[in-house]
């Protein structure tokens, strides 16, 4: 029986300072990896550093045989960083992670914003 019921482990990701780059980062950055799993919470709280244009984002990445194959934001386009800290929960979509294998890594990234265009 012991293999039916899922297993709820919880990560706990290292503190992220806060951070502001000048012009912004034009790359993913990435924060810690987990292992595949099955479904995935995450919380986080943010807010907008309160100038630029460039609006940061996290997310994940799911990789396998160490190419990314999947990007996924946790937050949307149209729903930027507040200008005061908020506590966000994100369930990521089964839609997502339905494309975890057992040896694929989820990569939780973050998007830098700042600077104007």
């Amino acid at each position: 029986f012991r293999s039916t019921f899922p297993t709820l482990v919880t990560y706990e990701a290292p503190p992220l300072a806060a951070v502001s780059e000048g012009k912004g980062c034009m790359n993913l950055q990435e924060y810690f990896r987990l292992p595949s799993v099955s479904r995935l919470v995450v919380s986080f709280r943010w807010m907008d550093q309160g100038w630029g244009i460039r609006k940061g984002r996290l997310g994940l990445s799911i990789h396998r045989d160490s190419k990314a194959i999947i990007h996924h934001s946790f937050t949307e386009p149209n729903h930027p960083a507040p200008l005061h800290l908020e506590d966000r929960v994100y369930d990521v979509p089964c839609s997502i992670l339905q494309f975890c294998r057992p040896n694929d890594e989820i990569v939780i990234w973050r998007y830098a914003g700042g600077g104007s265009s």
